[in-house]
Parts: structure tokens; sequence; C-alpha cells
């Protein structure tokens, strides 16, 4: 054998390989309600099972494998919520994560056709078109419910980088508009921080009638206020200060994607700002935007990530100047920019 190899550790590439076990433990323990029912108080083994209709044995080996990931410990023979698990898992929970999670599932499922969708490049899922959503957020063959379950999966992953975001970027002026707002949870943080802006927040009618129960929660519907319709061909106010485009160019292809920042462009007047949130690899500290090439294949017919230098070339192609790049998250990073 070559002494390099030798010399190698396949523990990692055995991690990678396997990686889909943990991802499918923590699916099922949501699935069945298992964190949510150990946060009300620890249980045995045998009450575990009683209480999700489960035999011995199959519960045993759930309750091991969230054991093994870290999600759950037994003390003094009854099981427990990590603190991680009861934190991001049990529903009803400011910080829960189950709805991400259910989406992720559904990618998981996905993926058995994804060397298919690598041969023909196709999308697998026909939820994103060349020049946009086929179904206002829903896969092309789901109903509205196929929207609200995707735009509350993306309110779990983006109220995560809400207050990061706000934190590393500023709003120029008085009006901010945040062109493909999904859930709003940017609009809201932004508008949690500064209530003398008035913030106007756009997607399909589908996502922003999903958007507006997040904006009434947080009793914010005199500050964000909606624009529906397709951002391609949507009328824009013209009076906009600031512009926000979060995680909106990675459903795109190259010439869409450019032909979003070039309409953002025209619209800002001169001296305007442009706040753009996205995945750039080169600077994450995790592989998930990466991989999330993988996600946007499945999903989209031209997506995907575009990188830092690409993105650089367009932002100095249409003349943005003031450039100023900082980490936002493990996973993103911001760029502001004036016209």
């Amino acid at each position: 054998m070559n002494s390099t190899v030798e010399k190698l550790n396949p523990t990692e590439v055995h991690k990678l390989i396997t990686g889909f076990i943990s991802s499918k433990a923590i699916f099922t323990g949501i699935n069945f309600g298992l964190f949510t029912l150990l946060d009300k108080e620890p249980k045995s083994i045998e009450e575990i099972g009683k209480s999700l209709n489960l035999q011995p044995r199959p519960t045993r080996i759930l309750v091991q494998s969230c054991i093994g990931i870290g999600l759950l410990h037994k003390n003094n023979g009854l099981i427990h919520n990590s603190s991680l698990a009861s934190a991001f898992l049990v529903e009803g929970k400011p910080g829960y994560m189950g709805n991400l999670a259910k989406h992720q599932e559904a990618h998981y499922n996905n993926f058995v056709k994804l060397e298919e969708a690598l041969i023909n490049n196709t999308s697998i899922t026909g939820r994103v078109k060349k020049d946009g959503y086929a179904n206002e957020g829903a896969g092309a063959n789901e109903d509205r419910q196929g929207t609200r379950t995707f735009i509350k999966a993306m309110h779990a992953s983006s109220v995560v980088q809400a207050k990061s975001l706000v934190a590393n970027s500023s709003i120029k002026g008085n009006h901010l508009l945040d062109m493909g707002c999904g859930s709003a949870a940017y609009s809201i943080e932004y508008a949690k921080q500064n209530p003398h802006v008035k913030i106007t927040a756009v997607d399909y009618g589908a996502t922003c009638e999903v958007a507006k129960e997040f904006v009434k929660d947080q009793n914010l519907e005199n500050q964000i206020t909606f624009i529906e319709g397709d951002i391609f061909n949507i009328s824009l106010p013209e009076n906009i200060d600031t512009v926000l485009l979060s995680h909106v160019l990675d459903g795109y292809g190259r010439d869409k994607a450019f032909k979003i920042l070039k309409k953002i462009h025209t619209l800002l007047p001169e001296g305007g700002k442009l706040i753009m949130h996205a995945h750039l690899p080169e600077r994450a500290e995790t592989t998930f935007p990466y991989l999330f090439n993988l996600i946007l294949l499945a999903n989209t017919a031209e997506g995907e990530v575009h990188g830092e230098q690409t993105i650089l070339d367009w932002i100095h192609e249409l003349g943005f100047k003031d450039i100023i790049l900082k980490k936002v998250s493990p996973i993103s990073s911001v760029i502001e920019m004036y016209k």
C-alpha cells in the first residue's frame, strides 16, 4: 500500500459517507415529536415508546441514534433533551427549526433522482423556472400549502442570520425595499432596529400572504407594507433609498441574476444603496454554501451559487461604487454598495 495512504485517516471520509444517517435520525425524531415530548419532562424508554406508539426495539434504536449525535442524553434511566434539541427542535419555541428540517427532508427524498438531474441538467421539482418561481414558492405540482411549508422553512433559516445581517449593514435614508422578501424575516429585523424606516417588501402574492402573518406577529404592519408580484415584471416605487437583496440571485442563472441587479441599479437614485446578502463559498466557515448548489440543481432550471468574483464583476460592470464586503454568518456574507 502507498505510504501516503497508510498515513491518512479514513475517519473523515467515513463521516461524510454516513452523514445522511444523522440527518434522517433528526428528521425522524422531529416527525414523531420526540424532542417536543421530552421537553415536557424526561422519560424512560418504555414511556417514550408508549407515547409515540412504537415498540421497544425501534424506540431504543431511535433514542440511541439521537444520543449518538448529541441531541439526547440519558441520566438515571431517563432520557433528556440536550440543550441544542431543547432550543431548536421543540415545536412552539421561538428557535424551532423543525420546519427547516422537514424542508431538508424533502430535498433528501428528491436526491434519489440527483444523478438524473446532473446528466440532463434539469430540475427535479420544477420549483424555479428560468424566469421565476413556477408556482409562487411551491413546487410545480404542489398546492398553496406547499408555499406555506416552503416559506416557513425559509423563515427558520433566515431568523438565524437576520440579527447578524442587520448588525453588519446599515440602511441609507428612510425607505428600504426588500426585493424578494420571502418570509420577511430580514425586513422584520431591520424594522425593529430602524423604527424610523419605511419598509416595502416585494414577493409573489402567496409568499406575501405567509410573510404578512410573521409581520403581524411582531406588530409591524404599520412599518412594513407589501407589493405582490413577480420581481422581473412588477412596477416598483421610485422613492427608494436602499434596496435589500437577500439570497435571491442563487435561484437564477447568470443572465437573469445580472438582470435583477441591473433593475435595482436603474431603480436606485444617485447615491442610493444596495445591501446584497448571499452565500459566498469562498468566505464560508461550513460546507453548506458549496453543497447548496446541489439543492439548486434539484429545484431550479438555471440556479447556482454565484461566487464572489462573479458578483463583484457584475456590480463593477453596472457602476456600483464604495463596495464593502463583510461576513454575516458561517454560511453568508453581505456586500454593501452605492450607485
